[in-house]
């Protein structure tokens, strides 16, 4: 029996000295892809860190080859690593799209900004607006309300990017022609995009779907009035580039 406990105690402490021991190493991955566990005998912020290897050998390594650092008590990661955080997004848009059964092409541009928050190194949320003006015949100013959800594919300066935004987008224009008064109301508003970030400027391809819904109320001059009704569903290629700030 105290054998048997002597054992239990044995195999215990066994399991809490491994789980102490690797609580006390650092993840550490480096430039060159590799991606290792070490303790770190001393660390010098953005010179070197000197590691211990298995054998009780010491190294020592650059952190510019560092992509980063992971440990319950200190995390750093290098320029090209999407650390958790707040980050501010500018973005300019060129919209091209097909306006009518004739052929008639819509044109329209758009300036936007987004807050965002990066939940870790792959991926971010955020609340953005859009002012965007379109023009086929006549202008119309419309402003998109979103949320956005962004994925980078890869830990690296260049990357390849998929995002989604969503919600939903104000009309701001009102038309006035003689006896014909034109009202425009919003609806729902969605934009995937597939594009590459380097650095902190994104180059994306999206494409846009918004809804409109047009009120024309004419007056004729012998006094009758007739109110029509039209939905749309505004379809858009769109071209935008952005910049993290």
């Amino acid at each position: 029996m105290v054998k048997k406990l002597i054992l239990v105690s044995f195999f215990f402490y066994s399991i809490i000295a491994v789980g102490q021991e690797v609580e006390s190493k650092s993840k550490i991955k480096l430039t060159d892809g590799s991606e290792f566990y070490a303790v770190i005998k001393e660390n010098h912020p953005g010179k070197h860190i000197i590691i211990i290897l298995s054998d009780n050998k010491e190294a020592t390594i650059g952190y510019s080859t560092i992509l980063y650092i992971k440990h319950k008590d200190y995390s750093y990661f290098s320029k090209y690593i999407q650390s958790k955080g707040f980050y501010i997004e500018g973005s300019i848009s060129l919209l091209f799209g097909k306006a009518t059964e004739q052929d008639d092409i819509r044109t329209g541009a758009a300036l936007g900004v987004t807050a965002n928050y990066h939940l870790n190194s792959y991926l971010s949320v955020g609340l953005g607006v859009e002012p965007t003006i379109i023009r086929v015949a006549s202008q119309q100013l419309l402003m998109p309300t979103y949320g956005r959800l962004k994925y980078s594919v890869l830990e690296r300066r260049t990357t390849p990017v998929l995002m989604i935004d969503a919600g939903w987008a104000f009309a701001l224009t009102k038309k006035e022609e003689g006896f014909r008064t034109i009202n425009y109301d919003g609806g729902w508003y969605i934009k995937p995009s597939v594009g590459i970030r380097s650095g902190k400027f994104t180059l994306s391809l999206g494409y846009q779907l918004q809804k409109i819904t047009s009120t024309i109320n004419e007056n004729n001059w012998w006094g009758n009035n007739n109110v029509t009704v039209e939905e749309r569903t505004l379809k858009n290629i769109s071209l935008s580039g952005s910049l993290k700030f």
